[in-house]
């Protein structure tokens, strides 16, 4: 465990580690190719609810990575 950073988690966690590079790459992707994030969005939300479902932003996830 890590001590003495205030405010940041003292433990190792693989997935936020991982959605934070997800997050980093869809910007530097949209920011690159001057995209429009929510073109991207309706793109894969399939459902037209308004949401990504798991098996929707997974497949976000999928292209980014």
């Amino acid at each position: 465990m890590v001590s003495g950073i205030k405010g940041q988690d003292k433990k190792f966690n693989p997935s936020k580690m991982k959605s934070k590079k997800v997050a980093n790459e869809l910007k530097r992707i949209v920011a690159k190719y001057n995209l429009n994030l929510s073109n991207i969005f309706k793109n894969f939300d399939k459902s037209g609810d308004g949401n990504l479902d798991l098996g929707e932003f997974t497949k976000l996830c999928y292209v980014i990575d």
